[in-house]
């Protein structure tokens, strides 16, 4: 049976419970909220808060929960943690452009940020002679896009 990458906010808040009571937590209905709002309703990442190892671990609080839930973000030894890393490093590996991986890099520091092509140009320290392939990183074949 696959696990959805998210859940509807209803089933986030149920989940939440049923991993606290798993790993018996007692948790308020309020912090069960926060719990499923910080994790983006993805169960993955409700599991990785409340099966957190880290000993300072705190569901009592909404200040607790962020600190917990950071903690497993930055934590080298935390499942969420290596999850993260070899995501990364599975995707830069398929990435072997030099300039592609440079895209990559420049885009994900900022992610809300919008880049007009000669910011990228300019950033990556595109060549001008090379604009073709420029066009051809950025393409998109949308036959193998899922909608």
């Amino acid at each position: 049976m696959e696990i959805p990458s998210s859940l509807t906010f209803e089933d986030s808040v149920t989940a939440t419970f049923k991993y606290a009571s798993h790993n018996q937590i007692e948790l308020t209905e309020k912090n069960a909220i926060a719990i499923s709002l910080l994790a983006q309703c993805n169960p993955y990442y409700i599991s990785s808060i409340l099966e957190s190892e880290w000993p300072k671990r705190d569901f009592s609080s909404f200040s607790g929960i962020v600190n917990t839930f950071a903690n497993e973000i930055i934590d080298k030894k935390s499942d969420l943690h290596r999850t993260w890393l070899e995501n990364i490093n599975s995707t830069l590996s398929k990435v072997n452009d030099k300039y592609a991986r440079k895209i990559l890099l420049m885009l994900s520091k900022e992610r809300g940020k919008e880049y007009a092509r000669d910011e990228i140009m300019k950033e990556i320290e595109w060549p001008e002679d090379k604009e073709a392939d420029l066009e051809k990183t950025f393409k998109i074949d949308l036959w193998r896009l899922d909608f």
